[in-house]
């Protein structure tokens, strides 16, 4: 009745005032397309000058204006505009949402005419999202729709984003052929703007083919053109991406470098030239910045620094952050050149807290000239940050300002490994804990904790004692110590060879000789070992001291940060354990004999639920999860990790379980009062010699929302792996053992038998995480 109600109002307020609302439509329409009108040119200005924040806010406007006055085309029109300046602040999926409601708002429009345009938009949407696939499909029926209504303008554009697809996918030749078709016809069009950035990106093209003739032949077009076209932040953004592109041929011919950096130079001021007059902060701050890095590298750090300092007013006065932390970490550099450290330490924690503060929205100057993760961008930063607290540290005589800086140096370690690992699960959610660290989280009876910061030259290990922390210096480059570390892991996998003690040695005495006394006479038990790249790939459970493995003297847990783990004891109640596993062959996998075997007796020493074979499906697994807080999950099947967290997975009876999945059920008890405990998978591997399919396995308990995991990392014999495991969790019974000791006992037990004392069969367990 209320909505009859409403209708009978509208219906009635409509034919009782036909005649007033025309008359009021004669006088109020043309005030509002005025109004809609004046947006809209506000929105182009802001788009010419780089206003990109005031262009979005009158692009808003513009568009309800004109959707109410059902004004379709103008409104597409208005989106579509609207689309350029959100991917230019790195909103890449709100410009996507405003091209599919431009899209379908020009189906509604006679003549069509605008159709292939947005498309092209879509698939360069879609390039910037790295979305390759569908940026193909997009751009293909973009030029069928081009080519079919004999749309010249608009299969320019197409051209030239297909170029970049082509880009994209290495095929520099194809991409070439396209960008000088989009050239000429962008010429024949009158389009001065696409047919100088078509020349600027076949220069690129030819750039990354080390054709360098090429290379500047473009480039010298490029400038031409864009040095002909009106002052407006594409001109001085196109101008400043030639000065980079002619920078990197100045790199690659010394021979010349002081002629091609005068070119540089002369792009860049070009820019400066054009923005200025529209006061385009961002392009004066990337120009002026770029200008700073030619004065660093030539040797004149004041002029240097003058550049620097007005890219940073210029970028503040933009709020441009993403550029804003370049010029604080060439203030950082340059400092550290001129011999101040406490100022270029004060630059570095500048940079790294706008860079927190971009995190999410990280783009580089662009997707499709930078294909780089947060981590590759931001890890040269963190290293030198922290190479140079650690050299603060190091001068210290006084222990209590040495060891701040040592712990301002693990701090901003833990921020990149949080990072690395929301990279490598494309989740943000990932690795959101606390960053704080403090001396307890170091120092603690009976433990031992040996962080490993890698930098190029050398490793450093902070070691954190019962009695207070050291640290000491493995005087080797990060691919010496890699190649050993490979060399390890692959003769510990030849179960026919002892190769492997003259590796296990050698890293031994580089990694944990320099404090073995402080371990034996401080009496720690356990070591945690929080390592970063290869040194994530090594057990270091099978180090030797050339008599023993370190196993024989010490429990061994692997963390993937100190940060991204709940550290914190959890009372010993009764377990209950959800147990899910393939003994079966299935799609292609080979069978698993010993996993009933494996259940059985597992079911014997804990209370517990078993989804064997048939029953090992996702939904049931999710079910049960539902129903009861378990708090370990064991999976008893293959699985594997890879450099690619889409590609990693865990087999089950009629699909391969991913880690968003495995996520999704396992960390519903984060909710819970007590979450899941222990995730142990018992048949799983990761690649010997991938320090990113290493990382997924370091980062396993924390994508899955539990405490600690327990996973391998080779497969090994099914029936070693079967009685590992079971041991260990007879040892977990004793209340006594925490997770860490119910391992290394049950690693001893097979290393002092028989049939199992090679090191290729108990040495690729490791724990992660929690290890009490």
């Amino acid at each position: 009745m209320k909505y009859i109600f409403i209708i009978a109002i509208v219906c009635a307020l409509f034919f009782s005032g036909t005649a007033m609302a025309e008359d009021v439509q004669q006088n109020e329409a043309p005030k509002e397309t005025a109004a809609a009108e004046k947006l809209v040119e506000q929105m182009n200005d802001g788009l010419k000058n780089g206003d990109f924040t005031g262009a979005i806010k009158r692009g808003i406007e513009a568009d309800k204006v004109l959707g109410d006055l059902g004004r379709v085309k103008e409104q597409a029109d208005v989106l579509l505009s609207l689309s350029l300046a959100y991917n230019s602040l790195g909103h890449y999926r709100a410009a996507q949402k405003c091209l599919e409601t431009a899209l379908r708002l020009s189906k509604k429009t006679e003549p069509n005419d605008k159709e292939a345009v947005i498309l092209a938009h879509i698939g360069n949407s879609y390039l910037l999202t790295n979305d390759l696939d569908k940026a193909a499909k997009v751009l293909e029926e973009a030029q069928r729709l081009a080519e079919e209504t004999k749309n010249d303008a608009a299969l320019a554009a197409v051209l030239n984003n297909t170029g970049n697809l082509l880009f994209l996918q290495k095929k520099y030749a194809e991409a070439t052929g396209l960008y000088q078709r989009s050239y000429e016809l962008a010429v024949r069009t009158g389009n001065n703007l696409l047919a100088a950035r078509a020349m600027s990106n076949s220069a690129r093209t030819s750039l990354a083919r080390d054709d360098v003739r090429s290379a500047e032949a473009s480039l010298r077009s490029a400038y031409a053109r864009h040095m002909a076209l009106p002052d407006s932040h594409d001109k001085a953004y196109g101008l400043i991406g030639i000065a980079r592109m002619y920078t990197a041929l100045a790199s690659r011919s010394p021979n010349r470098k002081a002629e091609l950096t005068k070119e540089a130079r002369r792009a860049l001021d070009g820019a400066l030239k054009s923005a200025e007059p529209i006061k385009d902060h961002v392009s004066l701050s990337y120009a002026s910045g770029y200008l700073g890095a030619l004065s660093e590298n030539e040797g004149d750090y004041d002029a240097a620094m003058r550049y620097t300092r007005q890219a940073i007013f210029e970028a503040q006065a933009a709020g441009a952050l993403e550029s804003l932390y370049r010029w604080y970490w060439q203030t950082a550099r340059l400092m550290v050149r001129t011999g101040n450290a406490q100022e270029a330490l004060l630059a570095y924690r500048k940079t790294i807290n706008v860079l927190q503060s971009i995190r999410y929205e990280f783009s580089g100057d662009c997707r499709i000239y930078n294909q780089a993760t947060y981590t590759d961008s931001a890890e040269p930063i963190y290293v030198e940050f922290v190479n140079l607290l650690l050299k603060e540290a190091a001068s210290k005589r006084d222990e209590k300002q040495s060891e701040t800086y040592l712990l301002e140096a693990i701090q901003a370690v833990e921020l990149l490994r949080a990072a690395e690992l929301q990279d490598y699960f494309q989740n943000s959610c990932v690795a959101a804990k606390r960053i704080k660290i403090d001396n307890a989280d170091l120092v603690h009876p009976g433990r031992a904790i040996f962080y490993f910061i890698t930098l190029p030259d050398r490793i450093e290990v902070i070691a954190g004692l019962p009695r207070g922390f050291r640290k000491y210096t493995v005087g080797l480059g990060r691919d010496t110590v890699a190649k050993e570390i490979r060399q390890f892991r692959r003769t510990l996998e030849n179960r026919t060879s002892r190769e492997y003690m003259v590796h296990g040695q050698k890293l031994y005495d580089w990694m944990v000789r320099p404090i073995e006394a402080d371990l034996i006479a401080q009496k720690v038990d356990t070591i945690i070992f929080v390592p970063d790249g290869t040194l994530r790939t090594m057990p270091f459970a099978a180090l030797h001291d050339g008599k023993d493995f370190l196993i024989t003297r010490f429990a061994a847990v692997t963390m993937p940060g100190l940060t991204l783990v709940d550290a914190s004891p959890r009372g010993r109640e009764k377990d209950d354990v959800l147990i899910a596993g393939l003994s079966d062959g299935v799609q292609g996998f080979s069978p698993l004999p010993y996993v009933p075997y494996e259940v059985e007796e597992i079911r014997k020493l804990v209370r517990s639920t078993a989804l064997m074979n048939k029953e090992f499906e996702t939904s049931l697994i999710n079910d049960e999860i539902r129903k009861t807080p378990f708090s370990i999950v064991h999976i008893a099947s293959h699985g594997e990790f890879s450099e690619n967290a889409a590609e990693t997975y865990i087999l089950t009876w009629n699909e391969k379980l991913n880690m968003d999945q495995l996520e999704k059920f396992v960390g519903m008890s984060r909710y819970r009062k007590n979450p899941v405990e222990l995730l142990t998978l018992s048949a799983c591997q990761s690649a010997a010699t991938n320090d990113r399919a290493a990382l997924g396995l370091a980062g396993l308990s924390v994508k899955a929302g539990a405490r600690s995991a327990l996973a391998t990392l080779w497969y090994i014999n099914d029936q070693a792996s079967s009685d590992l495991v079971v041991e260990f969790y007879r040892n977990l019974t004793d209340r006594s053992f925490s997770k860490a000791k119910a391992l290394r006992q049950a690693q001893l037990k097979l290393l002092k038998g028989e049939r199992y004392q090679h090191p290729c069969y108990w040495a690729p367990f490791v724990l992660v995480g929690n290890w009490l």
